[in-house]
């Protein structure tokens, strides 16, 4: 009795990490259990089929659309002999730090009609029409752009940790590089995968900038109409929990995927691959890269920077929209700090309930719990801060619209990103390590002080800096649960944006990439170091 209620103890935090980020979701639930079963009949017969058809194949294809894009850059940066990789990395990474809204923005300005492109390309005396990027296509390649980093990051970081030595011992053997790649290199990386993967999925789910803008019907839009502009409360919540169930399917199938087999290196130190000389294919895959970085990155940050040095010479009358340099520093500083420590409480958090997932795969409870956990990312952010709201409200009225409810409405909704990477790194360090640490007389804290911390901090570094930029981007929620005299950057570039006042909405925007860049490259070097280890 006295080990089983041990036991209990040892994993008290974790279940009571996953009831705190499970409540906004029980809130949202019991709310849709109290709909009338004709408002149920009514979106099933009107609504649901079609955003279910949208929203499927909107994840699905960006889904696929990031995986590859992410996996082909990963592997050119970290396994060939492409030149400048060092510049290269933080510049494929960087798409990262630009809200998706405002890449959304960007790209209706400048290929919109007598858009910024048309006037570049006029200037040249060439006379191109541009495809039109409303619908499902211009969405799927807007979201495809701003979540590839996190497959290529993650796919990134498992390629340069991966130990040679398997592929070597099985090219001894006389197995060939392509045989190789598909028994030694993808079972290795399907940790990796996965994550990426389920990240990607569960962004595009819960996103509503771009296929609002670019006129896109999923369940997320739907929901902001139902609750902004009907006060339509039930049917919000009904198809909430349709959200719901897509994410639960998730987490069953990366489970499935994941249980199947598990691969990790015994060693402490891994051998580097040998770098694949490129030969012709040199040229094509920079020309790849730089259409990437160019489309991703430069497009973007380039409408931005016009629009900033337009708002110099913008009538008076429009400068009742412009941000003070002061109040935007300020701004910018509680964008930074809030951000900042979610990360860090995010990161903290989700190791306990990483070791119980990973390290305890068969226990029933622990993926429940697990699950549980994750469940904010499911949850649109502005319903994420409704439930917080709502439960604010009746404990501590005084808090529910406060830093505090702005802190748990980030830390719940995007927990399920820093739980998705300590758990990925976690995998891929063999359990054996820490047995024989074990073994050699050292307490629980001092092997993963010394054994498992130096092997997972390349992981716990991703995951900071991941939940920090989502933080920094993060819109609904700063909208709805922000207090009087706390605008966060987002909020500057959304009144300003939401106005058409662009040229007003670049400055916010460019303080967002500016005090997100160090990070990029922090993370890109950092990571450098790990190569090989």
């Amino acid at each position: 009795m006295i080990g089983d209620d041990m036991k209990f103890l040892r994993y008290l935090p974790s279940i009571f990490i996953a009831l705190v980020m499970v409540v906004p979701t029980l809130c949202v639930l019991s709310f849709a259990i109290g709909v009338d079963g004709e408002i149920w009949a009514r979106l099933w017969q009107t609504r649901v089929p079609t955003l279910l058809a949208n929203s499927l194949w909107l994840v699905l294809t960006v889904t696929i659309g990031a995986l590859f894009l992410g996996t082909v850059l990963a592997f050119l940066v970290e396994r060939t002999d492409l030149p400048i990789k060092n510049i290269i990395k933080p510049l494929l990474i960087a798409p990262l730090i630009t809200p998706c809204y405002i890449i959304a923005i960007c790209y209706i300005n400048f290929f919109g009609m007598k858009g910024l492109g048309e006037k570049l390309f006029n200037s040249w005396g060439c006379n191109i029409n541009f495809p039109n990027i409303y619908g499902f296509w211009g969405a799927t390649a807007m979201l495809t752009l701003g979540t590839y980093p996190y497959v290529f990051t993650i796919v990134s970081a498992s390629l340069s940790k991966m130990d040679a030595r398997f592929s070597e011992a099985a090219r001894c053997m006389g197995i060939g590089r392509v045989e190789r790649f598909f028994r030694i290199s993808i079972p290795l990386l399907i940790p990796a995968f996965t994550a990426g993967s389920i990240l990607v999925a569960l962004y595009v789910l819960s996103d509503f900038g771009v296929v609002s803008l670019l006129r896109h019907p999923t369940f997320v839009g739907t929901i902001y109409e139902q609750m902004s502009g009907r006060y339509d409360y039930s049917s919000a919540a009904s198809l909430s929990t349709i959200l719901i169930g897509f994410t639960l399917l998730l987490f069953i199938g990366q489970e499935t995927l994941g249980k199947r087999r598990r691969y990790a290196s015994l060693k402490n130190k891994s051998f580097t691959a040998k770098v694949v000389p490129l030969g012709l294919w040199k040229t094509p895959a920079i020309i790849f890269i730089v259409l990437v970085i160019l489309m991703g990155l430069i497009i973007p940050v380039g409408v931005l920077l016009y629009w900033f040095i337009k708002s110099f010479t913008v009538s008076a009358s429009l400068q009742i929209w412009a941000t003070p340099m002061k109040e935007l520093w300020r701004s910018g500083m509680n964008s930074l700090g809030l951000s900042a420590f979610v990360a860090t409480v995010t990161v903290i958090l989700a190791l306990p309930l990483s070791y119980w997932s990973v390290r305890k795969p068969n226990s029933i409870s622990g993926k429940c719990f697990s699950w549980m956990a994750q469940s904010g990312i499911a949850l649109p952010g502005v319903l994420t801060a409704l439930g917080l709201s709502l439960v604010f409200s009746r404990i501590a009225p005084r808090l529910s619209f406060s830093i505090t409810a702005l802190f748990f409405a980030f830390l719940i909704h995007f927990f399920a990103q820093g739980f998705q990477m300590t758990q990925a790194g976690l995998k891929q360090i063999s359990e054996k390590l820490e047995e024989s640490a074990r073994v050699l007389g050292y307490s629980k804290i001092k092997t993963f002080w010394f054994v498992t911390r130096p092997l997972l901090t390349p992981a716990l570094l991703v995951a900071w800096i991941f939940v920090f930029l989502s933080s920094m981007r993060e819109l609904p929620a700063s909208l709805l649960l922000r207090p009087a005299g706390f605008d966060p950057l987002t909020v500057k570039v959304w009144i300003a944006a939401s106005e058409g006042f662009y040229e007003q909405a670049a400055a916010p925007a460019l303080l967002i990439i500016l005090l997100s860049l160090p990070l990029v490259i922090i993370m890109s070097k950092y990571s450098n170091r790990y190569e090989g280890n």
